[in-house]
């Protein structure tokens, strides 16, 4: 059945919709998700049987009304004495579909198995347990992903008994590794293992690990948290530490109880006194409270808990950090049963992004006249289409990801704006009922720590006040403001700012800077807001902190020629060189779609630089690069295959190894901000345009563009009124290609587009001249507009010689 929803107040109005544009061919995969064993998004039930003859377990699906078999037959072959003691269901190679875990009781050979199914068919993935000794068996299964990689890993519990008690197995690329194998190895030979579950109890995104123990002394559960391939983190290590020796663990279950995006921890007792089952909520930590203490606490002494079941609200199955079930039914965000926030354009199956946007409006006559630093709508149509875009892949087969930018009523009391992507996805932006607009009266400066060091107005006091705090698990947060106070205490003209470890930031495009000019584009009444370009790139930028991109990339090293993102302050105002032979890519507003140059290590070595392979080594068509300014292309793909030479290419004063990016793979989408406050210094500030100017003039000066034109070798026969027509051809024999070259001469203005250096284009031109004594030819002149890889524009002017063939 097909699920619709209301936008509640909000109306789409469909006079902007933003032009389809090609898909561009870099392809994300989505994230692994619970699709079921077919990958039909149907849960199928597996059944484990004890030990006897024939069948020991099956897997049905029910589908149309009707249950069938997917296995019926399943350790049919096995020895009577064999039984299943645990299941369980996870994708562990990513491939979108769960695969199924099998354990088996003591006995020799194989203890535990994986299948997986495919096209009607199964096959083994794997089995282990067959050096265990006879005693031994598969106590408990569990799967989840506990380092975050996308894919399921698998955890096996064992019985009493010596030696491990305990692995998580991992599956990549057709191997399995352990990255935990001898949990338990130092327990009492007494102790084992008697219940294992996964889910995420601390809101990292990543699954932990709990296990339950059999009755006797000490701890009786523990929660276990992924670090890294050597070492796990004990975030609970003594559960029922002060219970009865002859109590405990039976079962374990995790889930999502109380509606907050996090799982609970559920955990039911053998028979005895008191309690029978509880569930846990993790705080911190140090800390975790108990939601429910005393369940079963009137039961008979005799009765215990055999099970438990919580069930996976918590899915996202896109990838996109917002649950499954808030993307369809909204968010509850008290835990009350009614609905708090609606995600208005929503899908699960792909990949969505809010951004809720208050803006400082300044309304009264001050030392700055009435003007406002909100977004205009065609600044959020450009950072909104950026996404539309992406070469991301979802899980229905469309291609993009859905922006959903709310700026509340300033374009219009529930106005909401569409953006199409070439893929067929649908951002929006508009009133998604939160933005604001904030008085600007004495907060003119924000920074993160208000009074503290420069004192400036306390970005989390104004957050306070306007972000309703309900959003958190859903919205990123902006302001976009006057001015912070990154680099100085006033006259600060840095762009932005996006503090370490949260989920908010600051765009500040106002003011002017200690040279009393305006620091950014300026509206019609000569205040500094941006224009629409540095708006949208600025925004993008920012946002793109959060999300994780540093102004490298994958790291922090800025003005790489061989980064074309809005993340790099070179192109941060949506300048992102389009390429010649691939149009669209990168282009613009945009993140970097191709880790350049592609191949090997996708670097570029300043100690080892090819000057004819340039940044991409032929793929976008840039074209060759004079990276040391000596007036030759000189590398081994150069004609007769010279050496390499070495330049300070990003201007920092140092020849090191730049390392490409592909930006929309290394999104990250979980949120990180647990609160409205908390807000830290440091992290990532925006451009300053003095500072970018700089080192803009210095990386570009070597790739400078520089055109000569030719015209016919040979008479040109003149035509009524003085006008002559020939093919004039333009040659670049600068440092670096030339984008957007138009040559002007007499009214008549001639496209040509890009020309990379050492490359040349040609059009047919047709031109007037004066009219006078009779000549055998005519001096033209030209005007050539071009800019380089950097968006700097260059004028050049040229006299033309022209025979001509006439008459006089």
């Amino acid at each position: 059945m097909t699920r619709s929803r209301s936008l509640g107040r909000a109306m789409l109005i469909g006079g902007l919709v933003a032009t389809a544009v090609g898909v561009r061919p870099v392809n994300v995969e989505p994230v692994a998700a619970a699709a079921g064993l077919t990958g039909d998004c149907r849960a199928e039930l597996a059944i484990g049987r004890n030990s006897g003859g024939n069948m020991r377990y099956r897997v049905d699906r029910f589908a149309a009304g009707i249950w069938s078999a997917l296995v019926d037959d399943g350790g049919e072959g096995w020895g009577d004495s064999r039984g299943v003691t645990a299941l369980a269901m996870g994708d562990v190679d990513g491939d979108g579909d769960d695969e199924l875990a099998i354990g088996r009781n003591a006995g020799g050979n194989m203890r535990y198995q994986v299948m997986d199914e495919s096209g009607g068919s199964w096959e083994q993935l794997h089995a282990g347990g067959h050096g265990w000794g006879d005693s031994r068996r598969v106590s408990a299964l569990a799967m989840g992903d506990v380092d975050g990689d996308g894919d399921d890993e698998l955890a096996i519990g064992r019985n009493a008994g010596g030696n491990m008690r305990y692995q998580v197995h991992d599956y990549e690329d057709g191997d399995w590794s352990l990255i935990l194998d001898d949990g338990g190895f130092d327990w009492g030979d007494s102790r084992g293992v008697t219940a294992l579950a996964m889910g995420d109890v601390d809101g990292d995104g990543d699954d932990e690990l709990t296990l339950g123990r059999n009755p006797g002394g000490n701890d009786r559960y523990q929660v276990h948290d992924y670090v890294d391939a050597e070492s796990w983190s004990l975030i609970l290590d003594d559960g029922g530490f002060d219970w009865g020796d002859s109590r405990g663990v039976t079962a374990l279950a995790m889930g999502d109880v109380d509606g907050d995006g996090d799982d609970e921890l559920a955990l039911g007792r053998n028979p005895g006194g008191n309690d029978r089952y509880q569930v846990h909520d993790y705080v911190d930590t140090d800390t975790w409270s108990i939601v429910l203490d005393d369940g079963g606490f009137d039961w008979g002494d005799s009765r215990g808990v055999t099970a438990l079941a919580l069930p996976d609200t918590t899915g996202d199955r896109d990838g996109d950090g917002l649950n499954d079930c808030w993307e369809v039914n909204g968010y509850d965000a008290d835990g009350d049963g009614t609905v708090d926030v609606l995600l208005p354009g929503a899908d699960p199956k792909r990949r969505d992004v809010y951004v809720e946007i208050d803006c400082l409006e300044q309304l009264t006559f001050g030392v700055e006249g009435p003007h406002s630093h909100c977004p205009r709508s065609d600044a959020l149509m450009l950072a909104a289409q950026a996404f539309a875009d992406a070469p991301v892949v979802n899980l229905d087969g469309t291609t993009g990801i859905q922006p959903h930018l709310d700026v509340g009523p300033l374009y219009g009391d529930g106005a909401i704006f569409t953006v199409a992507g070439g893929g067929g996805v649908i951002g929006t932006f508009g009133d998604l009922e939160g933005g604001k607009t904030i008085v600007e009266t004495g907060n003119e400066i924000i920074d993160f720590d208000g009074a503290v060091g420069d004192p400036a107005t306390d970005f989390d006091d104004l957050k306070a006040a306007n972000f309703d705090e309900r959003r958190l698990r859903l919205y990123r947060y902006t302001i976009f403001g006057h001015q912070t106070n990154f680099r100085k205490p006033a006259n600060d003209c840095t762009s932005g700012w996006a503090p370490g470890g949260e989920d908010h930031f600051l765009v500040t495009l106002g003011g002017t800077g200690t040279d009393g000019f305006n620091c950014w584009g300026s509206d019609a009444n000569g205040w500094s807001v941006g224009n629409d370009e540095q708006q949208a790139g600025t925004l993008l930028h920012e946002l793109g902190h959060i999300l994780r991109l540093g102004h490298g990339g994958t790291d922090s090293e800025n003005y790489k020629p061989n980064y074309l993102s809005v993340m790099n302050y070179l192109f941060q105002a949506c300048t992102v060189p389009t390429s010649p032979v691939q149009p669209g890519i990168p282009g613009e507003c945009d993140y970097s779609v191709q880790a350049l140059p592609p191949g090997g290590t996708s670097a570029l070595d300043e100690s080892a630089l090819d000057e004819c392979a340039g940044i991409d080594a032929g793929t976008l068509g840039f074209g060759p690069m004079d990276w040391d300014a000596d007036g030759s292309f000189e590398g081994p793909t150069c004609p007769g295959s010279t050496a390499s030479v070495s330049a300070d290419i990003n201007g920092d004063g140092d020849t090191t190894v730049l390392a490409g990016a592909e930006d929309w793979n290394d999104i990250e989408y979980s949120f990180r901000s647990a609160t409205v406050g908390g807000g830290v210094g440091g992290g990532e500030g925006g451009s300053d345009p003095q500072e970018v100017a700089r080192v803009r003039r210095r990386v570009a000066a070597p790739l400078r563009p520089e055109l000569t034109l030719r015209g016919p070798r040979h008479p040109v026969p003149v035509a009524a009124a003085n006008t002559i027509t020939f093919r004039l051809r333009a040659a670049n024999v600068g440092g670096g290609p030339a984008f957007d070259t138009t040559i002007v001469s007499s009214g008549v203005r001639l496209e040509l587009g890009t020309i990379i250096a050492t490359g040349s284009a040609a059009s047919f031109v047709t031109l007037a001249f004066p009219t006078g004594a009779c000549s055998e030819q005519v001096a033209l002149p030209f005007r050539i507009v071009s800019s380089d890889l950097f968006g700097l524009r260059h004028v050049q002017r040229a006299t033309l010689t022209v025979a001509l063939d006439r008459e006089c």
